[in-house]
């Protein structure tokens, strides 16, 4: 099977809210327009009145209530009005669950909204990586798009095949997926973001998150892949494979990632963790 065959065989491929895509088609940018942002929201009725009530939640701990999109960028700012559109359009994509991957509602979402604070952390904490924290909260979050379209090709079948190489092998997740398919979901993922015309950063770190590459400037793959992993280790699973998962040692050298400095991470991190569970009542 091939990363073709699965797009084919999924039928019609899962989209964003125009503003959504919008944002996204934005990312790394220096000619962003928040007014042009600020209208594909304004046309998107169901997602402002969302962005409305998240914004005036305990959450969020805002003092003063918001009532207009305006409003929300002006007490909040551009990147964390972003953020917030974007963990929102995310639910609508990733919240369903996947039986083939034993994962239930909402829980891919929960993983892929911490995976994308890991990556926003680690860019903002290696300057010198040069990686723009938007970019990188965006490939994190976006990170397991593929599994929507590799659990609709599963059957029963290659479901047990993948998880006799996982458990009986020791093979990763990835790596079982190929051995059984000859694709993986990263790979799945990576054409569905350049079906939806994304920045490349966002479609090659989908691609490459298992596998990071190292040669691409900023090192975006490499960040998600440690993101992932960070997201596993707090806590934030999604399935019954999480065991499944393997860092690679070069990321944990590329990123300096010692001891300490891994503290220095798990510690935000976890808060973050909780938080979400909050914001988007996840418990």
């Amino acid at each position: 099977m091939t990363v073709s065959d699965v797009l084919q065989l999924a039928g019609p491929l899962p989209t964003l809210s125009p503003a959504a895509t919008q944002l996204l088609q934005c990312l790394g940018s220096d000619h962003t327009d928040p007014d042009e942002i600020l209208e594909a929201l304004k046309y998107d009725p169901g997602l402002t009145a969302r962005l409305l009530r998240i914004c005036n939640s305990p959450a969020l701990g805002l003092v003063e209530r918001i009532a207009s999109v305006d409003q929300a960028l002006l007490l909040l700012g551009y990147q964390r009005l972003q953020e917030l559109v974007l963990e929102m359009a995310a639910g609508d994509l990733l919240a369903r669950p996947l039986p083939a991957y034993a994962i239930e509602a909402r829980a891919l979402w929960h993983h892929c909204l911490v995976t994308a604070h890991a990556a926003q952390l680690l860019a903002e904490t290696i300057p010198s990586a040069d990686l723009p924290p938007d970019v990188a909260f965006t490939a994190g979050l976006l990170h397991d798009v593929g599994k929507l379209l590799l659990a609709s090709v599963l059957d029963e079948t290659t479901t047990v095949a993948i998880r006799a190489a996982i458990e009986t092998d020791g093979a990763t997740r990835h790596d079982a997926e190929n051995q059984v398919l000859g694709v993986d979901h990263a790979a799945v993922g990576g054409a569905l973001l350049r079906a939806w015309n994304l920045p490349e950063p966002l479609t090659h770190a989908a691609a490459a998150h298992h596998q990071p590459c190292y040669s691409c400037q900023p090192p975006i793959c490499a960040a998600v892949h440690l993101a992932n992993c960070l997201a596993h280790l707090v806590g934030a699973d999604a399935g019954w494979d999480a065991h499944a998962v393997r860092v690679d040692p070069k990321a944990v050298e590329r990123w300096q990632l010692n001891d300490t400095r891994l503290e220095g991470l798990l510690l935000p991190l976890t808060e973050q963790f909780e938080a979400l569970q909050t914001r988007w009542n996840l418990r």
